[in-house]
């Protein structure tokens, strides 16, 4: 009488390399990010405070204190929020320009 063949007779399959994608970073949504293919820093995925996007690794992104988020255009730490401050809206912005502007008597 012959044996039924078994799983656990078969030879283990060989182990696959990881793909050069899952083990590179292409960059994030920081601003001034790296978006060449490089080796992942440190820490591999920073994400932003406000939106959770991946800002990149810590290679690719700026200092903590110096990042912004492309996507939210907010800071993307507590430690730049608190080293900057808010950022302000950029229709606020305009709207203050143009009362100062409005409020100087030009010459012409």
């Amino acid at each position: 009488m012959r044996r039924q063949k078994s799983a656990l007779d078969d030879p283990p399959m060989p182990r696959t390399k990881p793909t050069t994608v899952l083990s590179k970073c292409i960059g994030g949504y920081s601003m001034f990010c790296r978006t060449d293919e490089h080796p992942f820093g440190k820490i591999r995925n920073i994400y932003c405070l406000n939106c959770k996007a991946r800002m990149g690794c810590s290679l690719c992104c700026e200092p903590p204190q110096d990042l912004a988020c492309s996507r939210c255009r907010q800071w993307a730490t507590r430690k730049a929020l608190e080293f900057h401050g808010p950022m302000v809206p950029v229709d606020k912005v305009l709207i203050e320009v143009q009362r100062i502007i409005g409020a100087i008597d030009l010459p012409f």
